[in-house]
């Protein structure tokens, strides 16, 4: 999965559902087994988050992601074992 297709999903998943979910996991596992790294997906939400600061629920979803690219969740959601 490339970048650009790892931030499409996570935009559609984020407008129309939720942010912290086992989809998104599952979106976030594709993008590492395909060799996306844990500072990208970060800063392309960051960003993402950023654009989405007009809509309060839209963004506070993106930081969910967040929460789950960094490892600020529990361990069954975690993606990333060296989660910083």
């Amino acid at each position: 999965m490339t970048d650009n297709e790892f931030l499409k999903n996570i935009r559609e998943e984020i407008e129309q559902r939720q942010g912290f979910s086992k989809k998104v996991q599952n979106f976030l596992i594709v993008y590492k087994n395909s060799g996306g790294q844990q500072e990208t997906a970060k800063r392309l939400v960051e960003k993402l988050a950023e654009e989405l600061s007009e809509n309060e629920n839209l963004q506070n979803k993106a930081y969910d992601v967040l929460d789950i690219i960094t490892g600020w969740c529990s361990p069954d959601m975690r993606v990333w074992d060296d989660s910083k």
